[in-house]
């Protein structure tokens, strides 16, 4: 179908965009007019605290994450160089990358394009 969707939590912008068949439909976005039937083409898990113990072994949320098909998980909660050491790039098959802004050199990590792991 086609119809109108609220992108502004992604966007910042107020005004709704027409969407059709095809279309890319971003998660967070609003249906406000019409009917989509939509299918991911990536689960991405975002969390707070790492997806580990201090031992790097997955928790229970990495195993829930694993389990509904994430494609990658952003996390974040770990600072100070001496502790990101030995931080694992993937768990349980699905590839993990922090996003502690100390982590990243406070310089933003636009999540839309990523593909793999921040190295």
């Amino acid at each position: 179908g086609t119809g109108t969707v609220d992108e502004s939590a992604i966007t910042g912008e107020s005004i709704p965009v027409e969407k059709k068949v095809g279309d890319r439909v971003t998660g967070a976005t609003v249906n406000r007019a019409g009917y989509f039937q939509m299918k991911a083409d990536r689960i991405i898990a975002i969390l707070h605290y790492p997806p580990f113990d201090e031992m790097r072994r997955p928790s229970h949320m990495m195993e829930i994450i694993a389990a509904g098909g994430a494609d990658l998980c952003l996390y974040g909660h770990i600072h100070g160089a001496p502790n990101f050491k030995n931080l694992p790039d993937s768990l349980l098959g699905v590839p993990l990358c922090l996003t502690s802004s100390d982590y990243l050199d406070f310089k933003p990590y636009f999540i839309c394009d990523l593909e793999a792991p921040h190295a």
